[in-house]
């Protein structure tokens, strides 16, 4: 487990202004098995306007699975959830749901395979998707 937090007088680059702000996290992971482990992690973040009013608090939480079928082989499956409070409303802003695939092919050498498709909150209130992408990466070290 991990835990902390953060606040500050600062200039705030998205709403373009400087007042206090802050955020705090956890992240908790636990085997179920040898093989099997979830874990998640927790993110929160508070706004204030100038005059010290309550502008947002954007929460993010991200479940995860992971599966390592052998000691080279593991797949890991998560999805991000954003909620926005605002006042006394809470909407879901955005989701992202990823696949990804870990392939030691060699000592330090790796094939990954990731996917993921992004949702995002639209005018009419729906989440929509907008983005979709898929990902093949090969790292390997050379000796000499």
């Amino acid at each position: 487990m991990n835990f902390g937090f953060r606040y500050g007088y600062e200039w705030n680059y998205y709403r373009e202004w400087l007042g206090w702000s802050g955020s705090n996290w956890l992240s908790v992971s636990y085997s179920l098995t040898p093989k099997i482990s979830i874990s998640s992690d927790g993110y929160a973040w508070v706004e204030f306007q100038p005059g010290g009013s309550l502008e947002a608090i954007t929460w993010s939480a991200t479940p995860r699975v992971e599966l390592n079928l052998t000691k080279d082989i593991s797949f890991n499956l998560y999805s991000e959830f954003v909620p926005i409070t605002s006042g006394s409303n809470t909407d879901l802003s955005s989701n992202r749901t990823g696949l990804l695939f870990s392939w030691r092919i060699a000592p330090k050498s790796w094939v990954y395979a990731a996917f993921n498709t992004y949702r995002e909150r639209g005018e009419d209130g729906s989440l929509s998707e907008t983005e979709r992408i898929g990902v093949i990466k090969i790292k390997y070290l050379w000796y000499f």
